[in-house]
């Protein structure tokens, strides 16, 4: 387990229990239903092969993660509304090492590449039969982000046999599409679980807890 993964990790475990504790301890207050939640996701990220046709020709198998702070904004219903509101600040990264070329007619090299992403998003989530306990939902969003993706690698030129290094660096403010679909599930009156699954410019499966207020 890397050091992302434990950082995640432990982050959502913090998370719980600081969400369980404050349950214990704010109930006696008579909290009306939850209009909103701070939380965090984490999980695992993808750059899908059309994203980086646009940039590479060839490029070796790729791996990433994720982690977002996100704000959660619910109907009148609380946790049981139809519609709930997620803002969500995130970052995303993948990187691979292998062969790899821009264009058709350009050297294969071998290197290492990595593409990263901060993007801001606005989603709404549709929930299946908000008023269970454990329900589905799914959801559309829309936001902006930034991209930027580097690659350096070596070749040996086949009259001189030189070792010939190259690199590549592009950075652009992309568009960013955010289509989730998962499972949530609320313990007691402050915290929510959710496991979730998705496509946002990349493929990305985790999970998120939120404390609600």
């Amino acid at each position: 387990m890397n050091k992302l993964c434990r950082f995640v990790l432990a982050v959502m475990l913090w998370c719980l229990a600081f969400g369980l504790y404050a349950q214990d301890n704010i109930a006696s207050v008579g909290f009306s239903r939850p209009s909103g939640g701070v939380g965090f996701r984490g999980g695992v990220f993808g750059i899908p092969n059309l994203l980086l046709d646009q940039f590479l020709f060839e490029y070796p198998e790729i791996s990433g993660q994720t982690f977002a702070f996100e704000f959660r904004s619910y109907g009148s219903r609380g946790t049981r509304s139809t519609v709930t509101r997620v803002y969500s600040f995130e970052y995303s990264s993948v990187e691979g090492e292998g062969p790899w070329r821009e264009e058709e007619t350009h050297h294969r090299k071998y290197g290492i590449g990595e593409a990263t992403q901060f993007s801001f998003t606005v989603t709404f989530l549709l929930n299946i039969f908000p008023s269970w306990t454990v329900h589905p939902y799914i959801g559309g969003g829309l936001g902006i982000g930034k991209a930027a993706f580097w690659a350096e690698g070596s070749y040996t030129e086949p009259t001189s046999g030189y070792i010939i290094k190259e690199s590549y660096n592009e950075s652009l403010i992309v568009p960013v599409l955010h289509i989730p679909i998962g499972i949530t599930a609320t313990l007691g009156d402050r915290t929510e679980l959710r496991l979730e699954g998705g496509f946002k410019n990349g493929f990305y499966f985790g999970g998120a807890i939120a404390y609600l207020f």
